[in-house]
């Protein structure tokens, strides 16, 4: 179309704006599904479940947390430290 006018380069710059709109629409539709897959987890809420841990009594430390997805329920694998001297001075 903008070869009839003289515009030779206009017809292969359509095509990559195209290819971009294509490959931007793509990522955005097909990065969640991808996380999906690979048991992927949001950041931010990885980030609430380590202080909603951390907040609870006798627990110190969250020094692994991993979570997912699993249909409509989430996994959660984590390991915490505790304080042992507070251990032992609760079971004397």
């Amino acid at each position: 179309m903008g070869t009839n006018i003289g515009w030779h380069w206009i017809d292969p710059l359509a095509a990559i704006v195209v290819g971009v709109m294509i490959l931007k629409t793509g990522w955005k539709v097909g990065r969640p599904s991808i996380d999906g897959l690979m048991d992927g987890f949001d950041k931010e809420k990885m980030e609430e479940i380590k202080l909603r841990v951390l907040m609870m009594d006798g627990i110190d430390q969250v020094k692994e947390l991993r979570a997912r997805y699993h249909g409509p329920h989430v996994f959660i694998e984590m390991t915490i430290g505790v304080n042992a001297c507070q251990w032992k001075k609760a079971t004397i």
